[in-house]
C-alpha cells in the first residue's frame, strides 16, 4: 500500500562527527482492498546523510469502512526510498 506522508519537520545538524538529518511526519492511506482508512506517524534519521540509520512507523488510528471490526495492520515497515 502506498502512503502519502506529509513531512512536518526536518532537522539537519552536524555534531562534529558528520551531518545527520531527521524527518518527522504523518500520513493517511486508504486500503485499496477494503477501503479502510489508516493514519500513521513516522520518524526517520539519516546518518551519515544518504544512509537510513533508524526509521519508525506508528499506526495512530484505523477507520473500518464497513464496521466489520476487522481493521488491523501488522508490522508496518519503512524503506529509505520511501523518504
Amino acid at each position: 500500500m502506498d502512503w502519502d506522508f506529509e513531512i512536518g519537520q526536518v532537522i539537519d545538524y552536524d555534531d562534529g562527527m558528520g551531518e545527520s538529518v531527521t524527518y518527522d511526519g504523518e500520513g493517511l492511506a486508504v486500503c485499496p482492498e477494503c477501503g479502510n482508512e489508516i493514519q500513521a506517524t513516522f520518524s526517520a534519521e539519516e546518518y551519515p546523510v544518504g544512509v537510513l540509520k533508524e526509521g519508525k512507523v506508528d499506526i495512530t488510528r484505523t477507520k473500518d469502512s464497513e464496521e466489520t471490526g476487522c481493521s488491523r495492520v501488522t508490522a508496518p515497515m519503512m524503506y529509505f526510498y520511501d523518504l
